[in-house]
């Protein structure tokens, strides 16, 4: 666990620009191959070391033994966390150098002073670890090299220039109107009692035994909801949502805000409507769906976010066009054997 926090310390610098994710041979040493460019083992290891420190912050999963765990875990399709999160942190930063191939019919390039910058934020970098050595030897424990990080912080950079020129093209902006208006068609309320299945401190999973009890307990409190118990009473008893205290009437929410089980389910109900027990990373919930009429005025307070989330789409379409149009090869079986830290 200290590997991955002094090797998010590195990241972070290059990762704060980035605001989004054909056959040929493969050389000997790479991973993949994006239109007949090649990522390396060296480079990739770099950028899966973020994509872990995202997937176990959200996830709540706090210690090297919880995170030991966690990895080994199946979804609902028998891949575990770990491959999941390799083909993720795969997919994202092949999403990059296609961005970085398509910045030059863009006109869109780094600066002599833009790559000065970078190398000055290395620097920085390695005073702050305690001298080259230092960051010399942790790049080298995952297989990587001073050369694949400023690679990696170069494409970040430029492929966040090419984000950032996308979103100033009048296609993809998005009107205070627009917004407006999705935001009264598409939002929902809702209310829930979570029981978490994981400790909420260390972010430890409960045992098999433990998350039975706890779902135990749910199914019996839903069973006195079915039976007309006030829902707002046994909310304020049994939840372990710690968001009560600031939205103790509910969530005010679009899609894509909440996690997929907990937004699937609430989107599923009618106002009024209570759901049986909803399973997430965080335990199991008891949704109530309320009713929800916003007028204008409390429509704008969500205008940014939905703004933010419209012009998102819009963009990911064009990504997903490039994405389809990319030739693309991955070893799977070298992707595969890349460490979890």
């Amino acid at each position: 666990m200290k590997k991955i926090k002094l090797l998010s310390a590195l990241l972070a610098v290059c990762m704060i620009a980035t605001m989004f994710t054909g056959c040929r041979f493969i050389k000997e040493g790479a991973l993949a191959s994006i239109n007949g460019e090649d990522i390396s083992k060296e480079v990739f290891s770099l950028y899966f070391i973020q994509v872990q420190n995202e997937i176990l912050a959200s996830s709540g999963v706090m210690t090297l033994d919880a995170a030991e765990k966690f990895w080994q875990e199946k979804n609902e399709d028998g891949v575990t966390v770990a491959d999941a999160a390799r083909e993720r942190a795969m997919g994202e930063l092949a999403l990059i150098y296609i961005k970085c191939q398509k910045a030059e019919g863009f006109n869109i390039s780094l600066s002599e002073e833009e790559k000065t910058g970078i190398s000055e934020q290395i620097g920085e970098q390695i005073t702050q670890m305690g001298g080259n050595s230092v960051f010399e030897s942790e790049l080298k424990s995952i297989g990587s090299s001073r050369e694949a990080y400023t690679l990696l912080m170069e494409k970040m950079l430029l492929a966040s220039k090419v984000d950032e020129h996308l979103m100033s093209l009048p296609e993809y902006t998005i009107t205070d109107d627009e917004a407006i208006k999705s935001v009264k068609e598409t939002y929902i309320k809702a209310k829930h009692i979570l029981f978490n299945t994981m400790d909420a401190q260390t972010g430890i999973s409960y045992t098999t035994e433990e998350i039975a009890e706890v779902k135990k307990l749910a199914e019996n409190i839903l069973s006195q909801i079915k039976n007309g118990a006030d829902f707002d009473e046994l909310m304020k008893t049994h939840t372990q949502d710690p968001g009560i205290e600031t939205n103790p009437d509910g969530y005010v929410f679009g899609k894509g805000q909440m996690v997929p089980q907990f937004e699937e389910a609430a989107y599923a109900l009618k106002a009024g409507e209570v759901s049986g027990l909803v399973e997430s990373t965080y335990g199991f919930h008891i949704i109530k769906r309320e009713e929800l009429n916003l007028t204008d005025s409390q429509a704008k307070e969500h205008i940014e976010t939905e703004k933010s989330i419209l012009q998102y789409n819009k963009i990911k379409a064009l990504f997903e066009t490039w994405e389809n149009e990319a030739k693309t090869k991955v070893n799977k079986r070298k992707l595969s054997k890349v460490d979890v830290m």
